[in-house]
């Protein structure tokens, strides 16, 4: 009980200075027509107030560590954060989460 107390303050504590990165982030590509994994590459950084705003609030997941599909509608700001080409008529593209030791 302790512990999962701790947990939500230290998520609304980070969520209000909207800087906590416990995480790694990395977007990853698929290609379409296999469904493999081609390449991943991590995400310089994105704060919680950048991914509410791509994503939306996201009540089950306030700190973004779900998988998420990048497309059409968000894949400008998301040019910026990778050195590759994005291609999205070759490849499926999500952001994914990923715990830091």
């Amino acid at each position: 009980m302790q512990t999962r107390r701790s947990t939500q303050i230290i998520n609304k504590r980070n969520m209000e200075k909207d800087s906590f990165t416990p995480s790694i982030r990395m977007v990853e590509a698929y290609d379409i027509s296999t469904d493999e994994l081609v390449y991943e590459e991590r995400v310089g950084d994105i704060s919680i107030k950048d991914l509410k705003k791509i994503f939306g609030q996201q009540e089950d997941d306030p700190l973004y560590f779900n998988v998420y599909e990048i497309n059409e509608s968000n894949v400008d700001f998301f040019k910026n954060k990778v050195h590759r080409k994005i291609e999205l008529n070759k490849y499926a593209y999500y952001l994914a989460c990923y715990r830091s030791y």
